[in-house]
């Protein structure tokens, strides 16, 4: 794999990727630039630069690999992971297709099998943050697969993310879902500071989940609304036994 198609998947291009017209050092350069433009879901940059590319180039891996990523953006996830898997019959390792068909996965709850996709990349690239931390929101959803989860968080660099994927583990934990209950207790306990607690607990977790989204990072974003279900489930029965009593009493 050449640096730029490395570049491109780890997104560390700077700047106008279009400069590459003023120097074309790389071979197929215009297909990196549509390939670069449709990475960043900019669909309508990508199907242009298509159209520059010399038509002996279009059977190439990565203008596949450009088409790929265009029907995955648009929502067309049939015609995605069927272009995905032309592309892995000519390059075993093309991750932008491996990591098309993780995220076809995903959407269709198969997460046994977007593991496996997402492994296949780390075996090119096996120091790609996002993929080890997506990895790691993954498996520690069971109690068995926490310590592998904790491996992959712990081999990413350090980030939001990276920080977020081991406040969700932890609090995933059988230890940390005692923390649930905290502010719930503390309602009952010392009401007046406790319903405080809790109204700015809840818009904390709410805050984190919507920002998560927004970057993209999906699988953290549910599990802290999964969170924020359980925290107003334990809330509302513990008001409801409070209500209860008074009313008996």
């Amino acid at each position: 794999m050449s640096d730029l198609y490395r570049d491109i998947f780890f997104r560390n291009i700077e700047g106008d990727f279009t400069q590459t017209k003023r120097n074309p050092k790389t071979e197929h350069w215009t297909c990196y630039i549509a390939l670069s433009y449709a990475n960043d879901a900019k669909l309508d940059e990508a199907e242009k630069a298509l159209t520059h590319i010399p038509d002996e180039t279009h059977c190439c891996p990565i203008v596949l690999e450009t088409k790929a990523l265009i029907a995955y953006y648009s929502g067309n996830n049939k015609d995605a992971q069927k272009i995905a898997l032309e592309v892995l019959e000519i390059n075993k390792e093309s991750v932008f297709a491996y990591a098309i068909l993780a995220g076809i996965a995903l959407k269709e709850k198969k997460k046994t099998k977007a593991v496996e996709h997402y492994k296949k990349i780390l075996l090119v690239y096996p120091e790609h943050d996002g993929i080890l931390l997506n990895l790691a929101d993954i498996l520690h959803e069971k109690t068995e697969t926490m310590h592998i989860a904790q491996e992959y968080i712990n081999r990413a660099s350090p980030s939001t993310r990276r920080f977020l994927s081991l406040l969700l583990l932890f609090i995933f934990s059988m230890r940390g879902r005692f923390l649930w209950l905290i502010p719930v207790i503390l309602v009952l306990i010392i009401p007046n500071v406790g319903l405080w607690f809790y109204i700015i607990s809840t818009i904390l977790i709410l805050l984190g989940a919507a920002w998560s989204a927004r970057k993209g990072y999906m699988l953290i974003s549910t599990r802290l609304l999964t969170m924020q279900f359980a925290h107003s489930f334990f809330g509302a029965i513990i008001l409801f036994f409070k209500w209860l009593i008074r009313i008996t009493s």
